[in-house]
């Protein structure tokens, strides 16, 4: 079962006060240059998906990432703030903020202000590892204007950690909200989420509750002067908790206007935590999407 940290007693506020003390200590290695500080917090098996980047497999590649990052930029303040962490077996899942603001390679000053998203992974002497990890901007944010990080060569994805009968189920969900994508269906997509969830949609501050999805998706996915002609869903890991499965996946989307001006293929990455509903269907529960 899921269980909600905030305002809960001993145990729970111990994961939030370690998740609270982590986050101070990244911010200072941000401010340091202290790439090894930042990746000692990271699993063996962990995921890094930086916004305009492809996703990153493995720590070899996380600690490339940050040293291109570092040598790109200088920062003069960090910070996260949590908006909630939840509890879920031996996993947190962790929802906040961060604002960033540093001076790039051209001595420009650059604000970065996002929202972010973490799975750790609750080890057996209960330190706490960052299993998975995405974040991204609350604005539209011009890819030109970002600090440009070099992508790593292609790496092996990590396996599936669920069996094929969660990796179909999942499959299946996915086949559904890409047919309701290309039709430009955002009412019906917005029902695949449950009614508490939080969605983090790339550009724009998290949305709380099914209400804020349905509204955002009957924008987002409304006909107008764009056609998608195929959406393509790929899980790259999946983690069956029971009630819940997380799922880190690739997205693909061809676009092309409806005067046959303009095409092109939008690519991405995304975090999903599905929970069942009391019919046992999976809902989307929490998710994050950023683009490549």
């Amino acid at each position: 079962m899921g269980t909600s940290i905030r305002g809960q007693a001993n145990v729970n506020d111990s994961f939030e006060n370690k998740i609270e003390t982590i986050n101070r200590q990244i911010d200072k290695a941000y401010i340091d240059n202290n790439v090894e500080a930042i990746l000692s917090y990271y699993n063996s098996y962990a995921t890094c998906m930086p916004e305009y980047h492809r996703t990153l497999h493995n720590k070899s590649d996380i600690l490339t990432y940050f040293q291109q990052w570092f040598a790109a930029t200088k920062s003069n303040n960090s910070s996260r703030a949590i908006y909630s962490v939840e509890k879920i077996n031996d996993y947190l899942i962790e929802i906040g903020t961060f604002k960033n603001e540093f001076i790039k390679a051209d001595n420009s000053p650059f604000v970065y202000k996002g929202k972010y998203f973490r799975i750790w992974k609750i080890e057996k002497n209960k330190t706490l590892t960052i299993l998975s990890e995405i974040w991204g901007s609350d604005e539209d944010l011009d890819r030109a204007q970002f600090p440009f990080i070099k992508n790593t060569e292609l790496d092996i994805v990590s396996e599936y950690f669920a069996n094929a009968k969660i990796r179909k189920e999942i499959e299946s969900r996915n086949n559904v909200i890409s047919n309701l994508i290309t039709k430009r269906d955002g009412e019906q997509h917005s029902t695949f989420y449950s009614r508490d969830a939080i969605y983090m949609p790339y550009y724009r501050p998290m949305l709380i509750g099914f209400e804020k999805i349905k509204t955002y998706y009957m924008d987002h996915e409304r006909a107008g002067d764009i056609n998608i002609d195929s959406l393509q869903i790929t899980p790259n890991r999946i983690i069956d908790t029971g009630n819940f499965v997380f799922v880190e996946a690739s997205y693909g989307v061809k676009w092309r206007t409806i005067d046959g001006a303009s095409n092109g293929v939008v690519a991405g990455k995304n975090i999903t935590v599905w929970k069942r509903n009391d019919k046992g269907v999976l809902m989307i529960y929490r998710q994050m999407v950023n683009h490549d």
